[in-house]
Order: structure tokens, then sequence, then C-alpha cells
């Protein structure tokens, strides 16, 4: 399995690992897993860290299915991704699944990723 996922207690943040090959079948089974996570249905901000990540078959018809049943959701999402076939496929993500640029976001750097979405975070502790 690709794909790893806990929650950081400290901060509260749902982590989603992806190591390795990724395809469709993988993706869509990432999907419904999360679909029964406590912490992806509560809202959890989610940093998705797909830095190790070595082929990529997925297809631009599963992003924009997945990214479209996403707009409902209130997740703040930081998606790393160095490499350039997964960033295009996150940014594809991101336009489809965030039309208003609000809550979705992908970065190159672990580091630039976790500044953005601690910003958030504390923003919304603010906003409550």
């Amino acid at each position: 399995m690709p794909f790893s996922f806990h929650v950081d207690e400290r901060t509260g943040v749902f982590h989603i690992q992806a190591i390795g090959e990724v395809n469709d079948a993988e993706l869509m089974d990432l999907s419904g897993r999360l679909q029964r996570q406590v912490p992806f249905i509560d809202g959890y901000p989610i940093f998705c860290d797909c830095s190790a990540v070595t082929a990529v078959l997925i297809s631009s018809s599963l992003i924009e299915s997945l990214a479209r049943a996403a707009r409902s959701r209130t997740n703040f999402v930081a998606v790393v991704a160095p490499s350039t076939v997964v960033f295009g496929l996150a940014r594809m993500y991101q336009i489809l699944s965030d039309p208003e640029d609000a809550r979705v976001r992908v970065f190159a750097a672990g580091a630039d990723a976790l500044a953005w979405l601690n910003t958030v975070v504390r923003e919304q502790q603010h906003h409550c």
C-alpha cells in the first residue's frame, strides 16, 4: 500500500504520505479509506507528502473526479510535490477542487507546506 496516514496530536494536522508507485486503483482505495477516518471527516487540516513518490500512473479523469467531489470539503490541504509530474497533477486537483483558491495549496518543499498550514491553523483558531 503506497499510502499511510496519521494525526499529529501535537499540531492537530492529519498527515498523509505517499510512497513509491501510485496508480488509479490505489488512489481510489485511499479516497475510500479517508472517507471513514474521523479526522478527515471532521475537517482536520491535511499535510499530504508526495515527496517519496517514484512513479505516477494516475489518470487526469480520476484527479478531476476526486477534485469535484472534494469541493464541498472544508479541510485545508497542503500538498508536497517536488516531482514535476506529481506537482502538475496536484495543481490540477487544487484548481478543480478549490476554485476560490482558499484551502488547497501545492508546494515543492515540505517546510513551505507546513509553514502555510500552520499559519492557516493559527488563523482559524483566532476566528473561533
